[in-house]
């Protein structure tokens, strides 16, 4: 193709309204080699279709079509503040009304069985991602002289048959990207597309599982050999731990896409752990980044990362055993005298389980241990 292509994903607090958008649109339209738009479900969407089939579950249909009204409203809001023009509220309120004529049919149906499947919720959860993903088609029109292009990510992302966790089927995805997607990537095109979701064989919508839109940007990524995966979220980057729980973390500026996986599999929130693993089949660096501040530094995932003995992260992730703090970075062996319970370790990672009790302590003690390697 002779083209540098470059994949950007958004997620949902990135486009949750018209103004977080309009930071994302601008962001996009700075960048000449950004091909792909991936967008997530506007923020809280996936949550609140969940609510609703849980109402219609319990046989308050009437409650539930209230519910999907409340999201309809809430996107022709933005679709209003996008552009106040009579054709383009028009056309945005037609076709939010036609996606969420999908919503009210499965509500009844759900409400008529008094239960859902995973194939329901999957059909129930496609219809965020694209809601969101025609709005910031609309503004990226009006921002950019390019040509944008919307594509339903059902036709090139397909999986097994794993409702509510697609398994990818990438040799497919490479195939159906090479009729759906690549024939349209050039210079003056942008292409806007959805994350999270797929399709089977059958034809059928699935989905990758929750917060699965970074695997999307990178299986994409992947299939058309895109020179880099940007993926923005609300943080500047990846952390030394996560930045909500702890004052003095740090974002740290690159990381190793088997130390980035490895934090996310032991419960860093910031990546869905699946994402590294195309990027890392095609060799393709991934950028991560806060679309309210994309000039800030972010971090860069690569595999020339520069070697640096000691632990880069800090995850903690409950499970059944209890709390398991994980240190994660590169030659750990000098960590062996420390005083915790150590229960797993990889060439990455060192893990150890920390009572209730101890847990505050133990966290500061061990990202003091990161702070003082950075």
């Amino acid at each position: 193709m002779g083209v540098v292509l470059k994949v950007a994903k958004f997620g949902g607090s990135s486009v949750k309204d018209a103004e977080a958008m309009g930071r994302c649109a601008d962001l996009v339209c700075s960048q000449e080699n950004l091909s792909v738009v991936v967008v997530s479900a506007t923020q809280n969407t996936t949550n609140e279709l969940e609510l609703i089939a849980g109402t219609a579950k319990e046989g308050q249909l009437d409650k539930a079509l209230l519910l999907v009204d409340h999201l309809r409203a809430r996107h022709c809001s933005i679709c209003s503040d996008i552009d106040a023009s009579p054709e383009a509220l028009k056309e945005g309120e037609l076709f939010l009304e036609e996606i969420l004529k999908e919503a009210k049919q499965l509500a009844v149906e759900i409400s008529e069985k008094r239960k859902y499947s995973k194939k329901d919720m999957d059909a129930l959860y496609c219809l965020g991602e694209r809601m969101s993903s025609f709005l910031f088609s609309k503004l990226l029109q009006l921002k950019t002289k390019k040509k944008v292009i919307l594509k339903d990510a059902r036709k090139f992302i397909r999986t097994d048959s794993t409702f509510g966790a697609g398994v990818a089927q990438v040799d497919q995805i490479s195939n159906s990207s090479k009729k759906e997607l690549i024939p349209d990537l050039a210079r003056d095109v942008i292409i806007v597309t959805q994350g999270f979701i797929g399709s089977d064989s059958d034809g059928a919508t699935t989905t990758l599982g929750r917060e699965g839109s970074d695997y999307s940007a990178t299986l994409i990524g992947e299939a058309i050999d895109a020179s880099e995966v940007q993926i923005w979220t609300d943080v500047e980057g990846v952390a030394t731990f996560d930045p909500r729980l702890i004052d003095n973390t740090r974002f740290i500026p690159e990381l190793s896409y088997e130390e980035a996986s490895t934090l996310a599999l032991l419960g860093a929130k910031v990546l869905y752990p699946k994402t590294l693993f195309p990027a890392k089949r095609k060799g393709i660096p991934v950028f991560v980044g806060s679309s309210k501040n994309p000039k800030a530094e972010g971090t860069r995932i690569h595999g020339n990362c520069v070697s640096k003995k000691g632990p880069r992260g800090l995850s903690f992730l409950k499970n059944s055993e209890g709390n398991l703090l994980s240190l994660v970075g590169d030659e750990l062996g000098s960590l062996e005298g420390l005083p915790f319970k150590k229960v797993g370790e990889s060439s990455v990672s060192v893990s150890y389980l920390i009572e209730d009790e101890n847990l505050d302590k133990c966290l500061k003690e061990l990202h003091e241990l990161v702070l003082s390697h950075f």
